[in-house]
């Protein structure tokens, strides 16, 4: 899980599932195309790219992982 931000107000970004069988990643529902994700999450890479990064991109990002 991507997002932007703590709490109610967080913007999630990508929400992914890695179930046995391919890794599906979905973005969020008000997701911008500027965001990107990189990597290989089977190689426990999931990097986030944000394209023409600007001022107003400022905050704070948090990568969460779930093991069921």
């Amino acid at each position: 899980l991507w997002r932007l931000g703590h709490g109610q107000g967080a913007t999630v970004l990508f929400r992914c599932t890695s179930h046995p069988g391919p890794a599906a990643c979905e973005p969020g529902p008000q997701q911008d195309q500027r965001y990107r994700l990189e990597g290989n999450p089977r190689q426990h890479d999931l990097s986030l790219r944000i394209t023409s990064a600007a001022l107003q991109d400022s905050g704070r990002y948090y990568c969460r992982v779930e093991v069921q």
